[in-house]
């Protein structure tokens, strides 16, 4: 009964305001009140419904709640939703810049009696922020799937626009709508191909899978970038890899790490994609403490990660240059 007087409103409601588009999207709250979202003539909607499937007044405005994300000339475009552990609801989408074409990802909070939360992002907005990835040279995106972790964390996925082409791209956003710039390159993570968007995501284990455009790449850490940050000893012994210094750098910082026994030593350096930059050393080193000074001076800014390995160890460690 309480599914055919979910899909029977929504029918009126179509009826009523002469929807052109709709995405529906349903999300179950923890008090097992339904909440269903979607897009009707370009504008985002969320309406609940009690555990009886009738709407509840006391969401929204008499049930409904109205997002605008001021996408095509009109009220905005909803892609996705989820809930935070406090039961607010984060929508995800995509709004106009003001330039003919120029979309950013964007999203929006509602508290958890339906009301725009001021409180999220700038006035219960947040949007693509101009800084983007350091290393792209077009500051564009779209968002079209939403996951948030057990920390609340907000994670967006869609297409970023790097030079020329559309990639699968990522973008974090702390709980309360600010971006996380210790995340990826400057709070982004894309993939290096091209015409690609990410439709859907999910959760593997600690990992984030993205789906979408034929194609399905998986980040490797919830920082959501190419190469798996290691902190753990894979042997016994006292093998140790330390957190460069300073860290961010600006040309040169300094890398120490701790030797148990003599070993061979590979030290190398990856970008956010998980391609080798540099191999900074490769030598059989005694046991004990080593540093290395480590110039950057010929890199771009961005986010880049060391990996220092040896027959039976391997630890890998991020560090971040900025011009």
């Amino acid at each position: 009964m309480a599914i055919f007087h979910i899909f029977a409103f929504l029918h009126k409601f179509k009826d009523a305001i002469g929807i052109d588009e709709e995405e529906v999207q349903i999300i179950v709250q923890d008090n097992e009140k339904i909440i269903v979202v979607g897009r009707v003539d370009n504008n985002n909607f969320a309406v609940r419904f009690n555990t009886s499937g009738q709407i509840d007044s006391s969401y929204g405005n008499a049930g409904i709640a109205w997002v605008g994300m001021e996408y095509s000339a009109s009220s905005g475009e909803l892609a996705s939703a989820a809930l935070q552990s406090n039961g607010k609801l984060i929508m995800a989408g995509t709004r106009e810049t003001g330039i003919f074409f120029t979309h950013q990802m964007a999203s929006a909070r509602l508290t958890t009696d339906g009301k725009i939360d001021s409180t999220y992002g700038t006035n219960g907005y947040s949007i693509l922020p101009d800084t983007g990835p350091v290393n792209a040279n077009w500051k564009a995106g779209e968002a079209h799937s939403i996951i948030i972790d057990e920390n609340d964390h907000i994670f967006l996925g869609g297409k970023i626009k790097n030079g020329n082409w559309w990639r699968f791209g990522i973008i974090s956003y702390l709980p309360d709508g600010e971006i996380d710039t210790t995340f990826a390159d400057n709070g982004f993570a894309y993939t290096s191909g091209s015409e690609e968007k990410i439709v859907s995501l999910a959760w593997d284990g600690n990992k984030i899978v993205a789906a979408g455009s034929f194609y399905i790449a998986r980040f490797l850490t919830k920082n959501a970038t190419a190469i798996e940050e290691n902190h753990n000893v894979t042997t016994t012994g006292s093998f140790i890899l330390k957190q460069n210094y300073p860290n961010p750098f600006n040309p040169s910082t300094k890398i120490e790490y701790y030797l148990p026994q003599s070993s061979k030593v590979h030290l190398t350096l990856y970008n956010i994609l998980g391609e080798m930059v540099e191999t900074i050393i490769t030598r059989q080193q005694p046991a004990g403490t080593h540093t290395v000074q480590f110039d950057g001076k010929n890199l771009p800014s961005g986010t880049y990660f060391y990996r220092l390995t040896t027959k039976d160890n391997s630890i890998t460690k991020r560090m971040v240059l900025i011009r």
